[in-house]
């Protein structure tokens, strides 16, 4: 046993002594190599470190085709042979920045190494576009990233999936993450479609641009300014997320759809103005909406649709049944002011409200009636053209259902934000200005609101569909004075407000007189470019006699 036991010590003092000898060898390896090296110890690591990250890789073999591909474009300028050479040169260093940071996260731990992941992840792409646009090259900037995305999402997704299912018959991934990186690919293309897609969206940020200078300088001049360049391209949106979701609801409700909404911008500006208790900004900015509905946007319609065509051809009943109910909505408009005029009421200040209120609770009746009688219209108009509707391009929806039921809340919840600054900023501006409260309310108001009008309209009429502008235009006023306003009269009377049809004398004549032009013009059933410029000048001739007209209730 002592024989064994000394034995095993031997053993053991025999393999420390062998490590010993190694320690030592090693030390002195690392010392001679420290002789050529001013860090001593740190050479080493140096070393190791280009050894691991770019001696370690066959496909690093290819990094010096990058400085080559210098080389050449300094000595001989032959690009075609650059751009092969740098882009040999610069794939092993994609790859390797790739490497180091994921090197880099195992020290950040899980969050940090995610973000640095994801930051670092297409910094290759970041790096080229950034020098492309610093240059000016936006078709470039463009162009790479889209073929990143299109890279990533065929070639690199098609690879992994290839080579894994050659290993193993199939593979099982985590379901909920691909959902979601999906969705935020959804996400972007609908912000792509609804917001970006447009130049005239860069008006957007003057809204929050307005609310700032409001906090910051309350100089309400400006805010109204700004405001309503904000409001016009969400007032556009507003109607372009409608008709979307119009696609998913079929003709009938679709057409509800559009007449609910179509004027869903003044809607907003009215009620907070009749919360506040500033009802003749109701009345103004309702009257003014009409205004620029019968003479401006059915301008633009009948003036850039005959510039297209000589001359264009609608629906001559239906103008017909548009122009006899606005004529209808001025006579209950018309009464009132007339009432008040004549100062011969039954009940001093009570007859003429209860007039209103009365002349209010026929008209919203009358309309649902006229809603019903042009639905059933539609459908027999759909079912008499259903074998004959090859002519036309059916058009097809450019976001989902649940897409425009979103942005429509978005838009509708971003305007009534802004009416609240806007509204506010009329009195205040119209002192900043010198300028009456009707001008602003009724003449530069609308074109905010009427931005979506305006476009459709246009659209519409250079395609030869006149019938639709006219149903944008007509059908926008017939709207708002059959049910916006007796609708307002009703909210006023339920909340205790005395909102009434007075549109006053001068008001209601403009009214009046607009209405009975625009029915005289469209007798014919025929429009063409110089209609349009006739109802050009008479919107000017009015937008001159508000900007000299005081209006007493201001």
């Amino acid at each position: 046993m002592q024989s064994l036991d000394d034995r095993s010590t031997h053993e053991v003092d025999d393999n420390l002594g062998r490590d010993a000898r190694h320690s030592v060898n090693a030390v002195d390896r690392q010392q001679a190599f420290s002789v050529s090296l001013p860090d001593g110890g740190r050479g080493i690591g140096v070393y190791k470190s280009i050894k691991t990250v770019v001696l370690s890789k066959k496909f690093n073999l290819l990094i010096p085709f990058g400085p080559l591909a210098i080389v050449v474009q300094k000595t001989t300028g032959q690009n075609g042979w650059v751009f092969i050479l740098g882009l040999l040169g610069i794939m092993p260093l994609a790859e390797r920045l790739g490497y180091t940071t994921e090197q880099l996260a195992f020290y950040s731990g899980p969050t940090v190494g995610g973000l640095l992941n994801a930051t670092f992840g297409n910094a290759t792409e970041l790096i080229i576009s950034i020098y492309a646009l610093r240059t000016g090259k936006i078709r470039v900037v463009q162009l790479s990233l889209l073929g990143s995305l299109l890279s990533n999402l065929l070639f690199v997704l098609g690879c992994a999936f290839f080579f894994g299912g050659i290993v193993r018959k199939e593979q099982v991934f985590s379901k909920p993450t691909a959902v979601v990186n999906s969705g935020l690919l959804g996400v972007y293309k609908s912000i792509k479609t609804v917001v970006l897609s447009k130049k005239f969206n860069l008006l957007i940020p003057f809204g929050p641009l307005a609310i700032v200078v409001q906090k910051t300088t309350g100089q309400n001049g400006w805010v109204f300014i700004f405001g309503l360049l904000g409001i016009m391209p969400l007032a556009e949106r507003l109607g372009y997320t409608t008709e979307q979701l119009a696609f998913y609801s079929g003709p009938t409700v679709g057409g509800l759809l559009n007449a609910a909404f179509g004027n869903a911008t003044e809607l907003i500006i009215s009620i907070y103005a009749l919360r506040t208790g500033k009802i003749h900004v109701v009345q103004l900015a309702l009257r003014g909406s009409l205004l620029s509905n019968l003479l401006f946007v059915l301008e633009c319609a009948f003036f850039f649709g005959g510039i297209v065509r000589k001359e264009q051809v609608f629906s001559k009943p239906t103008a017909v049944v548009n122009s006899g109910l606005l004529l209808m909505a001025v006579m209950d408009l018309l009464l009132p002011a007339f009432l008040h005029s004549t100062h011969k009421e039954v009940h001093l200040g009570i007859s003429e409200l209860a007039l209103s209120r009365f002349s209010g609770c026929i008209m919203l009746p009358a309309y649902i009636a006229y809603i019903v009688f042009q639905l059933k219209n539609l459908n027999d108009l759909e079912e008499s053209q259903n074998g004959d509707n090859l002519d036309d391009d059916e058009e097809a929806p450019e976001i989902s259902k649940w897409e425009s039921v979103i942005w429509l809340a978005f838009m509708a919840a971003a305007i009534s934000i802004l009416s609240e600054y806007l509204v506010d900023a009329i009195e205040e501006a119209s002192l900043a200005w010198g300028v009456p409260v009707a001008f602003i309310t009724v003449i530069l108001l609308p074109i905010g609101g009427n931005t979506a009008a305006v476009t459709t309209a246009v659209m519409f009429a250079m395609k030869n569909k006149l019938d639709v502008s006219l149903g944008v235009a007509i059908g926008s006023s017939t709207q708002i004075s059959m049910l916006w306003i007796p609708l307002l009269v009703v909210i006023g009377w339920i909340f205790e407000r005395p909102v009434d049809l007075n549109f006053q004398l001068f008001k209601t004549a403009t009214l009046v007189m607009t209405v009975l032009f625009v029915a005289f013009l469209m007798q014919e059933g025929t429009a063409n470019y110089f209609k349009g410029l006739m109802l050009l000048f008479s919107y000017l001739i009015v937008s001159a006699s508000y900007f000299v007209h005081e209006d007493p209730s201001s």
